[in-house]
Formats: structure tokens, C-alpha cells, sequence
């Protein structure tokens, strides 16, 4: 018989792919559209799936037309694979119709997994699949959503779940799980994985080559303490003949939703123990999908590269407040030890009217100058500091402050011209950072708290709204005190209406330590809570 429809994946096949083109071939089969399926890497948990239940898995060549793919990926199309393999039509849970031309048909059903979609078209077309294809496409739904718990399970998946046990009530039993997820012999499946599954990955973190295996399973907790031992040394072995630096093995309980982490490398486990804990919020269940391998990797170098980036920003500042400090008080000094007799610069002025131009300078009106440009100095720090978090973490320009008025509207002009996705993010960065910075400095304490994960006390904070406010005092009223410095400067206020705010020296030298602290407390908090933290996707604003 000719072959009209081969069915690929667009990526490495995970277990719900490879039910899913097993499910739909034998679906276009029924509704006599000839077809076959090709899959090129069957996961481990699929293979026992397909042992346990007799189930054949008979794989074809790719020809070169009339391709369906299941699944999606960019790269996909990036390194156009389409053009050879001539994709008719796309099976897919994810919406692509905005990236993909108007010659592909798309089958587009918003859920947890594409076995879900494919379970659903045998009963739109009032179709019974096979004994096979139930189990499969059963499989692939209750694996991909982590037991219909993961965050990202539908209505659809959980409909589709039991329609497929109505339809073979006598093998779809809850205590199959364990026959299929459950590791009988771990050793066997460890050396699967690591044969497999190691990925080798350089430049990356700190230079080094990581080797990341990842297993997902039931009973988690028991098998680890079985096998701990196994583990280590099977690690320790593979880190030498792959020659790495380290290796992590992450393994998953689909049934409890918690996450283990073995990384015999001590220098490291606890920097890497506390990323994945705080990550999966210490259980899969809360999270669209467990990350791959790519995505190990990848959040560790975003990890080090923003611990980078902070140290970087903290240390140009604190940098900047000492030179300030220095070239201040030299100068200073330097007015002090002038001969005046002997100045150039006006001859004819009395030596009595020069005595008192210094003297105010070195008194007052230095330290108003330079401490406007203190305080601008650590605005830019702030400003810098929020464009720096929000552009490593995108989410959390979703996080919006009362009183602060972000704008909601954008010209449609500069989204068209964009030249991507990353351009139009840029743009709205820009505009939060104009709003949060012209916003009252109270505000600026709550977004710092909820959108940056940044909680100074709020003492360290009245200080700074005193300090900003004795700027604005000299910038707007030469040092007078009115009645908007008291209102700005609440509490730490210093002084009343009508006196003129003191600028001496210990208030100079003391706001420059302030700023200096903050700086050194946001990297801190930073550097140890904010990269690892994921809680404030959870709260209500």
C-alpha cells in the first residue's frame, strides 16, 4: 500500500509525542488516509510502556512530501527542516498561527499535551481507537501533566482521561502506574540515561562542562536510598569518561511532585541544590512541564551571568561614591592651603570677600552641588538595577503598584516595527523605569518589594526619602525648609519651617555611607534570595 502521510516530531520526542503519533496514524488510518509515523528517540518510559503492554512500535522512513508534523519547535522551522520534509499540517498545543504561513493547515487545541488533542479527535469522529492507541495516548496525558496535577493540565486533558478509561475500563487501572513508572531496576535505567541523556555542555557556567541527567518516576525517595551509592559512583564515573567537571542527576516524583537533587560535588551543591528547589517551588506539580536538560543549563548560566551583571552595577557605584567622597574633600583641603595673596583669579576683590567665598564653598555651597549629583548618582543605580532584573525576568513587568501610573497603551507604530519580541520588551522597560522613577518615593519602596523581590527595612528607607527630599529642598528652595520637604521627609525630617537644612560635612560623609549600604544590600538580597525566588508569581497585586 502507498504511504500519502508520514507523521514526524518537530523536536527530540518526549513520551507524549511519541503517543501521540502512534495515536493519530492509526486514527488517519481508520478515516482511510493512509499514513505511518517515524520516530527517531523513544524515551525510556515510553519503551516500558510499549514492553509491559505488547505494544509494536514499527517505524518508517521520512519521504519527502505529505509530512504532518506533532509537536512544535522554532528550530524547527529555523533551520529549515519544513522545505525538505514539505509539512502539510501541524498538530500542536501551543497557538503558532502568528509564525507559520498560510499554506500549512494547523490542528490548534490550547491544553496540557497533544495526546489530549489526538484522544479528542477519535471521538469528534466517532472513531474507537485500539487497545494500543488508549493505553498510549492515556500514558502520554497522565505523563505530560504530571498525573493531571501540573499547572499547566486543562479541562480537555482531564475529559480526555476519562473518556479513555470508559472506553478499556479493564487495563486503565490506577495501580498501572506503578508497573510503568515505578524503576525496578534503577541500575540498568541509570546507565540508560546516562548513556543517552548526558548532555556536554562548555562556556556556559563558569567555564565548565556540566553533565545533566534527569529521571522521572514514582517512589523517588526510596529508590534514591537504595541506590545512593549507585548513584555517586556511577556519576563520579561518567564525570571522568565524559571528562566533565561535575554532574547533577535530578530526579522527579510524578506521583508526590517533589524534586531530588544529587550533585556530589560539594562546592557546588548548594548553590545548584537551592536553584532547583526554589525553581520547582520543591515540587513539579507547580510548574507547565519538569525542565529539560537545555533549560538546566541555560538557567545556570543566566544564574551566573546575573550574579555577574550585579556585582558589576554595585561595585561602578560604590565606586562612584568614593570618588565623589575623595575629589570632594580634596578639593576642600586644597581651597583651605590657597594663598590668596598669590591667586590669579580676582585680583581686585578683597582679601577679606575671598576668605568668605571659601569658607562658604567649603561649608555649604560645595556640598550643594555635589550632593545633588550624589543623589542622581544613586537614582541612575536604582534605574539601572530595575531595566537589569526586569530584563532577565520579564514576568515580573506584570507586577503593577498602586499610585503608579504605568502606561497600559503603546503605539502601535513602534510594535509593528519592532524588530522582535526582545525590542518591544526594551520599549516598555524604558517606559516602567520613567513611571517608577517620577513616582513618590514610597511607591518606589512597594515596587522595590513586590515586582523586584527587594525588601529593605523601612527605616533604611525614611532615610532616603529625607535624603531625596533635602535634594529637591536645594534644587527647588536654595535650603529653606517649606512645608513639601517635611511632607517628603516624614518622620526623619530635619528641621521646621523657614530654617535652613543643614549640609555640613557628617551629614555629606554619612549620606554617602547610606548609599553605599544600599547599594551593598541590594546586591546582598539579590545575589542570595532574588535569583532563586519565585514566589511573587504567586500573590495577588
Amino acid at each position: 500500500m502507498e504511504i500519502d502521510n508520514i507523521l514526524i516530531s518537530g523536536r527530540k520526542e518526549s513520551i507524549d509525542v511519541c503517543c501521540s503519533l502512534f495515536g493519530y496514524t492509526e486514527l488517519l488510518n481508520k478515516l482511510h488516509i493512509s499514513a505511518r509515523y517515524n520516530i527517531k528517540h523513544q524515551p525510556y518510559e515510553f519503551e516500558k510502556i510499549c514492553k509491559i503492554f505488547n505494544i509494536d512500535i514499527n517505524n518508517t522512513t521520512i519521504p519527502s512530501q505529505k509530512t504532518i508534523l506533532i509537536g512544535f519547535s522554532q528550530k524547527y522551522f529555523n533551520e529549515n527542516i519544513i522545505d525538505n520534509y514539505n509539512i502539510e499540517r501541524i498538530v500542536t498545543n501551543k497557538d503558532i498561527a502568528k509564525i507559520i504561513g498560510d499554506n500549512i493547515s494547523i490542528k490548534y487545541i490550547k491544553c496540557g499535551c497533544i495526546s489530549s488533542i489526538i484522544a479528542k479527535e477519535f471521538l469528534n469522529n466517532n472513531i474507537i481507537p485500539s487497545k494500543q492507541s488508549v493505553i498510549l495516548l492515556y500514558y502520554g496525558i497522565i505523563y505530560q501533566t504530571s498525573n493531571l496535577k501540573s499547572k499547566n493540565t486543562k479541562d480537555l486533558d482531564i475529559d480526555m482521561v476519562k473518556y479513555l478509561k470508559e472506553v478499556y475500563k479493564d487495563i486503565l487501572i490506577e495501580d498501572s502506574h506503578n508497573r510503568i513508572f515505578e524503576i525496578n531496576n534503577f541500575r540498568d535505567v541509570l546507565y540508560n540515561k546516562l548513556d543517552n541523556n548526558l548532555i556536554k555542555i562548555n562556556n556556559m557556567f563558569e567555564n565548565l562542562y556540566i553533565g545533566v541527567i534527569c529521571i522521572q518516576t514514582i517512589n523517588c525517595k526510596d529508590i534514591i536510598e537504595k541506590n545512593i551509592d549507585l548513584i555517586c559512583d556511577s556519576l563520579e564515573r561518567y564525570k571522568r569518561k565524559n571528562e566533565l567537571d561535575f554532574c547533577i542527576l535530578l530526579m522527579q516524583d510524578l506521583e508526590k511532585g517533589y524534586s531530588y537533587i544529587i550533585n556530589p560535588v560539594k562546592e557546588y551543591e548548594n548553590l545548584i541544590t537551592r536553584l532547583f528547589h526554589f525553581q520547582f517551588n520543591n515540587s513539579v506539580l507547580e510548574y507547565n512541564r519538569v525542565i529539560c536538560n537545555s533549560e538546566i543549563i541555560s538557567r545556570l548560566y543566566k544564574l551566573s551571568t546575573f550574579r555577574d551583571d550585579i556585582n558589576t552595577l554595585c561595585a561602578e557605584k560604590n565606586m562612584f561614591f568614593s570618588n565623589v567622597r575623595w575629589w570632594v574633600n580634596l578639593c576642600i583641603a586644597s581651597m583651605k592651603k590657597i594663598d590668596l595673596n598669590q591667586l590669579e583669579y580676582g585680583k581686585n576683590q578683597p582679601i577679606k570677600r575671598k576668605k568668605e567665598i571659601i569658607k562658604n564653598a567649603c561649608n555649604k555651597d560645595l556640598y550643594y552641588s555635589t550632593f545633588t549629583y550624589l543623589v542622581a548618582g544613586m537614582e541612575d543605580f536604582f534605574s539601572q538595577l530595575i531595566k537589569l532584573i526586569l530584563k532577565k525576568d520579564n514576568r515580573r513587568l506584570l507586577v503593577t503598584v498602586k499610585d503608579i501610573n504605568f502606561k497600559s497603551k503603546y503605539d502601535i507604530e513602534n510594535i509593528v516595527l519592532a524588530n522582535n519580541k526582545e525590542t518591544i520588551i526594551d520599549l516598555i522597560i524604558e517606559d516602567r523605569i520613567i513611571s517608577i522613577m517620577y513616582a513618590n518615593p514610597r511607591c518606589q519602596a512597594e515596587y522595590f518589594r513586590k515586582a523586584l523581590s527587594i525588601d529593605i527595612s523601612d527605616e533604611k528607607w525614611n532615610i532616603w526619602y529625607e535624603i531625596k527630599a533635602t535634594r529637591d529642598l536645594i534644587v527647588h528652595n536654595l535650603g529653606t525648609i517649606n512645608e513639601t520637604y517635611i511632607e517628603k521627609a516624614g518622620t526623619a525630617a530635619r528641621g521646621k519651617i523657614g530654617d535652613t537644612i543643614v549640609l555640613d560635612t557628617s551629614y555629606f560623609l554619612s549620606s554617602i555611607k547610606f548609599m553605599k549600604k544600599i547599594v551593598s544590600t541590594c546586591n546582598t538580597i539579590i545575589k542570595d534570595e532574588f535569583v532563586f525566588n519565585n514566589d511573587f508569581y504567586y500573590q495577588e497585586f
